[in-house]
């Protein structure tokens, strides 16, 4: 079975990216949970739907390693490593628009996508700058009406291990790009919060390997993130024990205490 998985991956919750006097990638709404849009239905799906992925691509991982060390063994599984183009578009303003960037970022390279303007992206995501870009069905309903081969839907609260399945299936099996919104900071070169505010944010996956090795350290997780924290943007890739590490430790913002990088959603 062949699942298409775009992934949203930070901020199921959390979806707003916005401007400041540090040039942040991305800033916090206010409450934070104030852009989760899901219904307890639609997360009550997303759950089940996201164990069906796992059940059948991810599930065998941990068995692999009994006497087994060659990758890309799980029967139907996508490949051991894969990459896809995506484009390659920056927030020019340090601003609020990475969800309509992100996507289009995505649909940049797509097949079948008619890549709709950004500033089309924004009436179709309902953007506004004061709170950024929401998470629910905005995204599934923007993206299966400007690409045609692939039906996607949003997910939520996905484990670190959900987000590198979920990029292997949609990179490996479909050659299509993941979303991810990224809660916490960006690894590398932002801190974990804008004053007393977390940081939130949205990129675009692009890449992954070491599928069917079944260890967190040789399972790599990459993508392409839009801020203009750097002229040219920023392709980053993470194993998934160091995001593991990320998710585990905590930084406190003014609504409470969350982990330093999390996974709040992925659309897939």
């Amino acid at each position: 079975m062949k699942f298409k998985v775009a992934l949203l991956s930070l901020s199921t919750i959390f979806g707003l990216c916005a401007a400041t006097s540090n040039s942040y990638a991305a800033s916090t709404p206010t409450p934070p949970n104030s852009q989760v849009t899901m219904t307890p239905q639609e997360i009550q799906q997303s759950h089940a739907k996201q164990a069906e992925i796992m059940k059948e691509y991810g599930g065998a991982l941990t068995a692999l390693n009994s006497g087994v060390t060659s990758p890309n063994i799980v029967p139907g599984g996508p490949p051991p490593s894969g990459i896809v183009d995506t484009g390659t578009t920056t927030e020019s303003d340090n601003g609020s628009t990475c969800g309509p960037i992100a996507a289009f970022n995505l649909l940049y390279h797509f097949k079948g996508s008619s890549t709709p303007s950004i500033t089309t992206l924004e009436t179709q995501l309902g953007w506004s700058s004061s709170n950024g870009t929401p998470f629910g069905s905005n995204w599934t309903s923007t993206l299966n009406s400007d690409q045609s081969n692939y039906t996607y839907t949003a997910y939520s609260y996905p484990t670190t291990s959900d987000a590198f399945v979920d990029t292997a299936v949609a990179v490996g099996l479909s050659s299509a790009p993941d979303i991810f919104n990224i809660y916490g900071y960006l690894p590398g070169y932002q801190g974990g919060t804008n004053g007393s505010n977390l940081v939130f944010h949205y990129v675009t996956g692009r890449n992954y390997s070491g599928y069917g090795t079944g260890n967190p350290s040789e399972e790599n997780l990459g993508w392409y993130d839009e801020s203009d924290e750097n002229t040219n943007g920023h392709y980053i890739t993470y194993t998934v024990a160091q995001l593991n590490t990320y998710e585990s430790t905590s930084v406190k913002g003014a609504y409470g205490t969350y982990p330093e990088m999390g996974w709040q959603g992925v659309v897939s």
